[in-house]
């Protein structure tokens, strides 16, 4: 006896993919050779309630040696992963047929326990941004696409200002030369190079990016921050001095729409900069941060190790970027929950999506938080999210995320894609 059941194509399975809440699905299963009555069950488990088999019902009069069996049923009323796969018995044993090992989907096989079940994914609807889904996006870094005709005033300003305690920055006049990665013997950086990009610098080639049938830009960070990357945050509600100002983006979120451009930010919200105004532990923020300062009002937004607030948590243990505490509510209230929030704040001057660095280090209801403020400054707003796996099935900490079940992501960076190519 042999079975067949395919989670890809249409014929064993309508509609394809994932569905939305209260969807009637089908399933169908193909025995060959049974040459004896038999019985066909499909195994339903959801999460929280556990197991369910409806019996599947055999096509009458088909000839040969294939019998279709067929199930019909609704997917439960509230977003969810539901995991299926087949029992079939005659009078002499049970087989049991699931996806495959790897667990990506299309033909099954037969298991002589536990077999691995296929996925549906049950969301609640939320349209993705028509601007959006057939976009074609391009990624920038900003100190490295363009010197705007702004670049050497801005670099002035920063080296007229007074010297800031903690790494340096290096300028570096030619463009093409190599960057250097400079380190103490501690493995912290000590320079930072710049080579003097700007957002005026994106601005002016707007009209070239469009002629190149691009819609959309993501930008990486441009927040103030020590570093050239600036993933470590020093203030999110300004702008780097070297890209430009407040003013700057918002004459390049101008132009972009009126080359029919949208502009992603990169939200970089799991982390602050230890050089930040909220952490400060150079000083160069007024000593008024978290460092080793009980008294600061931002003392209960990072999550330090003993009582002289002098040892944290941070990310992958790099000193230089301090775990933000995501379940205080003042710090919310400054991410996304706030009537001026960071979220708020920057859309509102024309940005109209948010791509969140490491998702996984974001709570669901943080990320769930910050797609409601979204929505309610832009109706059209995106959430995009850095998840280096499956985002369907993805856990996070012992937690399976709700990423893609309607109510946090839009989409996500689809990593897994470019693993397949």
């Amino acid at each position: 006896m042999q079975f067949y059941h395919h989670s890809q194509e249409k014929s064993y399975r309508e509609p394809f993919g994932a569905v939305e809440v209260h969807t009637q699905v089908t399933l169908c299963l193909d025995v060959l050779q049974a040459h004896e009555p038999i019985r066909v069950w499909v195994r339903f488990w959801q999460d929280g309630i556990g197991e369910k088999l409806l019996e599947m019902k055999a096509a009458e009069d088909q000839p040969g040696d294939t019998i279709r069996w067929t199930v019909h049923f609704s997917v439960p009323p509230s977003p969810g992963l539901l995991w299926y796969s087949f029992r079939i018995q005659d009078s002499h044993q049970e087989y049991l047929y699931g996806n495959q090992p790897d667990g990506c989907g299309g033909e099954g096989q037969i298991y002589e326990e536990n077999p691995p079940s296929w996925q549906i994914t049950v969301y609640k609807r939320r349209q993705v941004p028509a601007w959006y889904q057939e976009a074609v996006a391009y990624q920038i870094f900003p100190d490295r696409y363009r010197r705007g005709s702004d670049w050497i005033q801005r670099i002035s300003n920063v080296l007229g200002q007074k010297p800031l305690a903690g790494s340096k920055k290096i300028f570096r006049q030619d463009w093409y030369d190599f960057p250097a990665y400079t380190k103490n013997q501690q493995g912290e950086v000590t320079h930072w190079d710049f080579f003097g990009g700007t957002l005026e610098g994106i601005r002016e080639k707007c009209r070239d990016l469009a002629s190149l049938g691009i819609n959309v830009l993501y930008l990486n960070p441009i927040f103030q921050a020590a570093s050239n990357h600036r993933y470590d945050t020093a203030d999110y509600f300004k702008v780097d001095l070297l890209l430009g100002d407040e003013e700057s983006l918002k004459r390049l979120c101008e132009e972009a729409e009126r080359q029919g451009i949208s502009i992603i930010l990169d939200g970089v919200f799991s982390h602050t900069g230890q050089d930040s105004r909220y952490f400060d532990r150079y000083g160069n923020y007024g000593g008024q941060g978290a460092w080793k300062n009980p008294q600061s009002i931002y003392s209960d937004w990072y999550c330090f190790r003993n009582t002289e607030q002098s040892d944290y948590e941070c990310w992958w243990n790099i000193a230089d970027l301090p775990n933000l505490n995501k379940n205080h509510p003042a710090c919310q209230q400054l991410i996304y929950a706030g009537e001026n929030s960071v979220v708020r704040y920057w859309m509102r001057l024309g940005v109209r999506g948010w791509r969140l660095d490491v998702a996984d280090e974001l709570p669901d209801f943080f990320i769930k938080g910050l797609k409601k403020a979204v929505l309610e400054e832009n109706k059209e707003g995106l959430v995009l999210g850095e998840v280096w796996e499956d985002a369907s099935h993805k856990i996070s900490y012992g937690v399976l995320r709700e990423y893609l079940l309607g109510e946090e992501l839009d989409c996500v960076m689809n990593y897994p894609l470019r693993e397949i190519l």
